[in-house]
């Protein structure tokens, strides 16, 4: 099976950001202690049970037995211990290393097969995390012989169902079935290649000819013309992709509330939803997107770009002195698209925003190094959050959350005790628990309108659906909520 993709991995090193696209491919050959399955629920992976202290601080991994890498070598305790240890190392690569530091105490060798983790503080969120790419159990002997070519030159080897072949940069990574799988009868694919197709008319002529079976991410201009066509399938499935500007909160003009607000209540979300997405996407109310067990369908960001001029004009800013800022936009759809069509909104209350567009290497220093970036007054990008309330929500804003570029609550002019009491109050809630969910659910909406209304942390746009469109003989396809997508029961037909 061919697979198109719009950008590739950045590496396949699964502690360093691989991008998207990086993700989807380490799917297919690293797993982690815990799996998120099609129907994004969370289940057991290389563990094949665990349990869980009272006080919620220990964490027992019973191990699977039997499994090998693709190298030969056992899957043992030890290659847990020595993944976590790579993570946490405060010195090494790992990008969230962090969040690991901030959170587990230790992680411990009880046999070959059984592992404790203790953590520092409960932590309700760890399934998650410990289902992610960052957390895929790395083979010793691998990382060990590649040195800082892991993942770039040297290809890692995991326990999953696809073997990684070769990556030839700018062209292809290819997967070849893993026949050893410890899963009897998985994978139906003898093989996988990833194609980088970067122009979105090669890339929809390569879904229609045939040259390749699937194309993920689409450009979602195509949507119209590729649904029209009979012999591909448009599958849309439930996405936790936030699209949304982030502001400077340090900086002028968004270093005043009255502008922030201004900004976010010009803005007509269902002119995006409709002329951007074509469907595939729904407006942001809240934290989160409406399938979600938190999401509140009666919250609502206001739109009022009369409110917006009258705010403008309270802040100083009128006919004889327009509010003029750049936004920054990455170099492809659907953000030059968004870009563009804030840019006509705002014009309407008298903003002159300029849309500048930037390359994925200087996204990635801005993602990952937000410090270096004090002259982007406002940057559109997409965040995209798993299984786990606080994904959506604290780990933006909160003094705690590691994606917090904002500073919000910590770090920048813009505080508020208050919200973060709330963040404090919440984190630990656990989301499968029906008792939390009614504690959380409140608490939600007082901060939903504290953060995106009173404050405006980040102007929320829309929540995004993950889309991929597949050729007919694609059978089994999984449409998945998160950046999981198992092709282990995927086949095609002969037709």
């Amino acid at each position: 099976m061919t697979v198109a993709q719009p950008f590739g991995p950045i590496t396949l090193d699964p502690m360093i950001d691989p991008g998207a696209d990086g993700i989807y491919i380490l799917e297919q050959v690293m797993e982690g202690l815990m799996r998120i399955y099609e129907d994004g629920s969370i289940g057991p992976g290389l563990a094949e049970s665990w349990e869980i202290s009272d006080d919620q601080l220990v964490w027992s991994f019973k191990l699977r037995e039997g499994v090998k890498f693709q190298n030969g070598d056992p899957f043992t305790a030890d290659d847990v211990i020595f993944t976590f240890n790579r993570l946490m190392d405060p010195d090494g690569v790992a990008s969230f290393k962090a969040l690991y530091i901030d959170h587990i105490e230790k992680v411990e060798k009880v046999d070959d097969f059984n592992v404790k983790i203790t953590m520092k503080a409960p932590w309700p969120a760890f399934p998650v995390f410990a289902s992610t790419n960052h957390t895929k159990i790395l083979n010793q002997r691998n990382v060990e012989e590649a040195g800082d070519q892991f993942g770039f030159t040297i290809m890692p080897v995991g326990t999953g169902f696809f073997k990684l072949d070769r990556w030839d940069k700018d062209d292809q990574v290819v997967l070849v079935k893993n026949e050893d799988y410890w899963q009897e009868g998985l994978p139906y694919l003898d093989g996988i290649v990833y194609k980088l197709v970067k122009d979105s008319q090669v890339a929809k002529l390569s879904i229609t000819t045939g040259q390749v079976d699937v194309l993920q991410d689409p450009p979602v201009d195509q949507l119209p013309e590729l649904q029209k066509n009979p012999d591909v399938k448009v599958l849309s499935a439930p996405g936790g992709a936030q699209m949304l500007i982030d502001v400077n909160l340090d900086k002028p003009p968004f270093d005043d509330v009255r502008v922030r607000k201004a900004i976010s209540m010009a803005i007509d979300r269902q002119q995006i939803v409709d002329v951007v997405f074509y469907g595939t996407a729904e407006v942001a109310n809240d934290f989160f997107p409406s399938w979600f067990w938190a999401d509140n369908p009666d919250f609502e960001i206001p739109y009022d770009p009369e409110r917006a001029k009258a705010l403008l004009a309270e802040a100083g800013y009128g006919p004889d002195n327009p509010l003029k800022f750049t936004l920054f936009v990455y170099n492809f759809i659907p953000y030059t698209d968004i870009g563009q069509i804030v840019q006509a909104q705002l014009a309407q209350i008298g903003v002159q925003m300029d849309v500048q567009a930037f390359d994925s290497a200087t996204a990635i220093s801005y993602m990952n190094k937000p410090e270096k970036r004090p002259q982007m007054e406002a940057v559109l990008f997409r965040h995209i959050a798993r299984a786990n309330h606080y994904e959506f929500s604290g780990n933006r804003y909160s003094a705690n959350g590691k994606l917090n570029w904002s500073g919000y609550n910590k770090g920048s002019k813009v505080q508020n005790p208050h919200a973060q009491e709330l963040f404090d109050q919440v984190e630990p809630l656990q989301d499968f628990d029906e008792g939390d969910q009614e504690k959380a659910r409140p608490i939600y909406d007082e901060l939903a309108q504290i953060v995106l209304v009173d404050d405006v942390v980040q102007i929320m746009l829309v929540h995004q659906a993950n889309v991929d469109v597949v050729r007919n003989r694609v059978q089994g396809y999984p449409s998945s909520a998160y950046d999981w997508q198992p092709y282990w029961k995927t086949w095609l037909s002969q037709k």
